[in-house]
């Protein structure tokens, strides 16, 4: 008698785990409060994490957290008819509209066109996706596998927008999380205790999969994905090319660099008379830079500036190049002015 109560309380705190009822052949697999409770353990780690640990804000490390609890049910959509789907594509199609908040807004839709759009997407993934699972989906097929998490955290990278780019990677990183939680734990559940050590069930590797045995369904998977990647690299590119001409500094016109060496020049003078030699100094270096650059090496106007800081170096005691500074000068002088004109010869003093 007492033998027969401890095995029942056995059986008790295993079917808690388990799926209520449900069976593959005779084969437990964990149930639909075991795959929620697993990716809402996995989702708080991974919001904490990243608010703790990595500056997320704490309302996207939120959302975070709640996808990737939510994601813990998105592989059981190839479960039939029953609570797992109906849960899950309901969960699913009130998520993807609100993803896609700020996509609408991009698209320049006004608030009825918004709620429209929702709507929209919300029938469609609540009935018509629904729909097709049931009639065509394959339990333990791909959806059951390593692409279908690929699918689903590109997806929401697609729907979720974000100023910010790692906010992005984030969430997908989060369904994605949560997609193969599910996986691991089908796994977990397809090795028991045995009298003699670990049984591994004939369920092994079904879940947590690369491809399964027939070809159409995993060709039709890893196109989903490379489609899916290709739009989301086109999107990173241009979002890419929109932030450099976004925060490309323009280059400045010639007449720009010119107006910009007259103010410089007046300062170096203005500086000078003021006597603030140190300033006038740094202000007529900068002046022969931005004279060669606006006017060329060879203008009346990069005579006028290394003629200034020839002469600002001299009252500094400097000579550090006032001799060559002043040939140059000249130089540009004779040859504009002719060797006998009053140009060359204040350049000279």
């Amino acid at each position: 008698m007492a033998t027969a109560d401890y095995g029942s309380r056995v059986c008790a705190v295993r079917n808690g785990f388990r799926a209520e009822g449900a069976l593959a052949g005779n084969r437990a697999v964990p149930g639909f409060r075991a795959h929620i409770i697993g990716s809402s353990i996995m989702g708080a780690g991974y919001g904490a994490a990243a608010w703790y640990l990595g500056g997320m804000p704490p309302m996207t490390a939120a959302l975070g957290a709640g996808l990737c609890a939510a994601s813990g049910m998105l592989p059981d959509l190839d479960s039939g008819e029953g609570v797992p789907l109906k849960e899950t594509v309901g969960v699913a199609a009130a998520i993807i509209p609100m993803l896609m908040i700020q996509r609408f807004q991009q698209w320049g839709l006004p608030l009825e066109g918004m709620i429209l759009a929702a709507a929209a997407i919300y029938a469609t993934v609540r009935f018509g996706l629904a729909w097709l699972l049931e009639n065509y989906s394959k339990h333990r097929g791909m959806l059951h596998s390593v692409p279908a998490a690929a699918i689903a955290g590109q997806i929401t990278f697609l729907a979720f927008v974000s100023t910010e780019p790692l906010h992005r990677y984030f969430i997908a990183g989060a369904v994605v999380l949560g997609f193969l939680s599910h996986l691991v734990l089908d796994e977990i559940w397809a090795v028991r205790q045995g009298l003699f050590g670990p049984k591994v069930k004939k369920s092994f590797g079904t879940a947590l999969k690369f491809a399964g045995p027939d070809v159409w369904p995993n060709l039709v998977a890893y196109g989903i994905v490379v489609a899916l990647g290709a739009i989301a690299v086109a999107v990173l590119v241009s979002v890419a090319l929109a932030w450099v001409q976004l925060t490309r500094v323009p280059e400045p016109t010639a007449e720009d660099l010119k107006a910009k060496w007259v103010e410089l020049a007046d300062d170096v003078r203005d500086l000078r008379k003021r006597g603030r030699q140190a300033e006038a100094l740094r202000a007529a270096t900068m002046s022969v830079a931005l004279a060669e650059r606006a006017y060329g090496p060879t203008h009346p106007a990069m005579a006028e500036a290394l003629n200034e800081l020839a002469q600002l170096r001299i009252a500094a005691a400097d000579y550090t190049g006032v001799g060559e500074m002043l040939e140059q000068a000249i130089t540009i002088q004779a040859r504009v002015t002719g060797p006998e004109s009053p140009e060359v010869a204040s350049t000279v003093m």
